[in-house]
């Protein structure tokens, strides 16, 4: 099961462009001209976490 500190690091890495936190892999990506941008992610006991962002930090 996915810890808190797992969805902290999945929240943070959607602002990297590629890439996955260990343990996860970016199973896809998408971006919008208003700017908004999400990551969907999964790790190896098949969970699977969306984040998103406005913008960039």
């Amino acid at each position: 099961m996915a810890t808190t500190g797992d969805l902290a690091n999945l929240s943070n890495d959607v602002y990297n462009l590629s890439g996955a936190p260990t343990g996860w892999t970016r199973v896809d990506s998408f971006t919008r001209p208003t700017g908004f941008f999400g990551a969907v992610y999964q790790n190896t006991n098949g969970e699977i976490f969306a984040a998103t962002r406005w913008g960039q930090a």
